[in-house]
C-alpha cells in the first residue's frame, strides 16, 4: 500500500504530523496500526511505501516492525528505507502543478521494481525522479515523464532530506 502522510492518518487513525511538520515516531505508530489492520484481515505480508512531498518517501518493507519504545528512535530501523528528493528544474524550485505527482511516483516505483526488478532503493529514487519532473509541468498527463528523463534526473544529486 503506498499512501501519502495525510492517507495514512486517514486509514491509521493516527496522526502523523505534530506542529504542522511530519514527525518519524507518529509515522512508525500509525504504519504500526495500519499493519496491524491489514494482520487482523490476515494479511501479514504487507509493505507500507508513504510518500512525504518534500521530505522524500520512506519504505516500511514487509518485515517491518517496532515495539512502542522503538518509534522514537532517532536512527533508520531495520526494514526501513528513506530516500530524498531532487531540486526542481522549475522556475523557483517549486513545484508547478502536484497533479498526478503520486500516480507518477507509484506507477514508476511499482514499474522499476517489480517490472524492471530494481532494488528497492534504486526504485524508490527512480520513483523520486519520475515525481519531481512531474511536479514541473502544468497538468497531469503532460506531465508524465519518460524514461529518457527519469534517467537524467537520477544523474543529478539526490538531496538527503532528514526529519525527526
Amino acid at each position: 500500500i503506498s499512501p501519502n502522510e495525510s492517507e495514512l492518518t486517514f486509514l491509521s487513525g493516527v496522526a502523523t504530523e505534530e506542529n504542522d511538520s511530519v514527525s518519524r515516531p507518529l509515522l512508525r505508530r500509525a504504519v504500526s496500526m495500519l499493519k496491524s489492520k491489514f494482520a487482523a484481515a490476515g494479511n501479514t505480508d504487507i509493505e507500507v511505501l508513504v510518500t512525504l512531498g518534500a521530505k522524500g518517501s520512506l519504505h516500511f518493507g514487509s518485515q517491518w516492525s517496532a515495539a512502542e519504545n522503538d518509534f522514537a528512535n532517532e536512527v533508520w530501523l531495520p526494514h526501513e528505507t528513506h530516500i530524498g528528493i531532487y531540486n526542481l528544474a522549475s522556475p523557483n524550485g517549486r513545484p508547478v502543478d502536484t497533479t498526478g505527482a503520486g500516480d507518477c511516483f507509484r506507477g514508476s516505483f511499482v514499474g522499476a521494481h517489480y517490472g524492471e526488478g530494481k532494488s528497492l532503493t534504486e526504485a524508490m529514487k527512480w520513483a523520486s525522479a519520475a515525481g519531481s519532473l512531474s511536479v514541473e509541468v502544468e497538468g497531469a498527463m503532460l506531465s508524465m515523464p519518460d524514461r529518457l528523463k527519469i534517467e537524467a534526473r537520477i544523474a543529478e544529486p539526490l538531496l538527503d532530506v532528514s526529519f525527526s
